[in-house]
């Protein structure tokens, strides 16, 4: 198994950190790991960064400790297939509470909230955190109507 590099897993956290849309700031904050560490880290100036810090990373990133040592899927040279409905389903199920109240009670009041919509409000977090109430995410959704 090849090793994983500091410079490999800098760019990995940095991956991570820019598809959850996160500045290094936004992180530093939500991971409580200085952001010149975060920096240095990223850059693959720092070795090894301990276990503390990487469990804080991952945990503000919402992914584990092995995720972020793990090689891709397709650095392993297999691409990850698109899931099927049930797994879509399975996915589903992982809906907060809050987004799940929301969208039960647009379905109520006839208004049902279209999927892409659902999968948007469903990805949504900032500075590591998601709404947390049925009000939050109602507020949300009406703005990205608006906008969009």
């Amino acid at each position: 198994m090849e090793e994983l590099t500091a410079s490999r897993l800098g760019s990995r956290i940095r991956l991570l950190r820019e598809r959850n849309a996160l500045s290094l700031n936004d992180l530093a904050e939500s991971s409580n790991v200085a952001k010149s560490s975060l920096s240095k880290i990223e850059n693959g100036e720092v070795r090894n960064p301990g276990l503390r810090t990487l469990a804080a990373i991952a945990k503000a990133l919402s992914v584990t400790v092995r995720d972020l040592l793990e090689r891709d899927s397709h650095e392993k040279g297999r691409h990850r297939p698109k899931p099927t409905a049930v797994e879509f389903e399975m996915i589903a199920t992982d809906i907060p509470s809050a987004l799940r109240e929301f969208l039960r009670d647009e379905d109520e009041k006839g208004d049902p909230v279209p999927q892409d919509a659902q999968r948007a409000l469903m990805m949504l977090k900032f500075r590591g955190k998601r709404p947390s109430s049925a009000k939050e995410y109602g507020m949300l959704y009406e703005m990205l109507r608006r906008l969009v």
